[in-house]
């Protein structure tokens, strides 16, 4: 009919569309928010307008050992709305703050300061890779619950790798590889 409008809804996308999430936001315990109607406004329109979503700072070194159960909640509230999650970001290349641990921070200058460099950068490299073994890499390595498809799609393992470089001049470009 002429002048008759039309709306389509694609009800699949070739690409994903994604955005950060705050755990603060999405999850139910151990996010502050997330139970407020804000929160619970944000939660249902977040699966709405995108099919996967990057846990913005819950996965790093020094918020994980703070609370790993914050990203486990985001996981869990991605799974639930079906959106993938992106994992964000195992190592930033600061020695200097955040996100690094203070602890790890102030014994590797301890070790600089008494040791010498070769012993500091050992510690590092220990500290990182136990990081990785025992992080959210490891916690979340594996398939969805009855599924092939992956837990986290994909991993930001390396934040800023060129930029913020403190840690990797200590280490090495070839121990990041």
């Amino acid at each position: 009919t002429h002048g008759a409008s039309v709306h389509l809804v694609p009800l699949t996308t070739e690409y994903q569309f994604g955005t950060a999430v705050n755990y603060d936001w999405v999850a139910p315990t151990a996010g502050t928010q997330a139970a407020t109607p804000d929160g619970i406004r944000y939660k249902s329109i977040i699966p709405q307008l995108f099919t996967r979503v990057t846990d913005e700072n819950s996965q790093q070194w020094r918020s994980w050992l703070i609370d790993p159960d914050r990203s486990t909640e985001v996981l869990a509230w991605a799974l639930a709305n079906e959106l993938r999650l992106r994992g964000h970001s195992i190592l930033w290349g600061e020695l200097d703050g955040y996100p690094t641990p203070d602890s790890v921070i102030a014994t590797y200058n301890d070790k600089l300061a008494n040791e010498g460099a070769a012993a500091a950068e050992t510690y590092l490299e220990a500290e990182i890779l136990a990081f990785i073994a025992s992080g959210p890499a490891a916690t979340f390595a594996g398939n969805q619950a009855g599924s092939g498809e992956p837990q986290i799609s994909e991993w930001d393992v390396l934040n800023h790798p060129t930029l913020v470089t403190d840690m990797w001049d200590v280490t090495g470009q070839d121990f990041l590889l």
